[in-house]
């Protein structure tokens, strides 16, 4: 099964995510870090399970 086009672009989004929080350096910009997580979670779960919160 070949990724999507919007599986591809919420993996890119992880991915920036991941090396933005690398350099977090104050609780403000963690918590903004924790919204984009949460955001790019739900459009993950929407993608895969065609549904979902983003949260467990």
């Amino acid at each position: 099964m070949k990724p999507s086009k919007e599986l591809k672009a919420i993996l890119k989004e992880y991915k920036k995510l991941a090396t933005d929080m690398e350099e977090v350096r104050i609780g403000a910009d963690l918590e903004w870090q924790t919204e984009r997580l949460k955001k790019i979670n739900k459009r993950f779960n929407t993608e895969i399970h065609g549904g979902g919160t983003g949260e467990d």
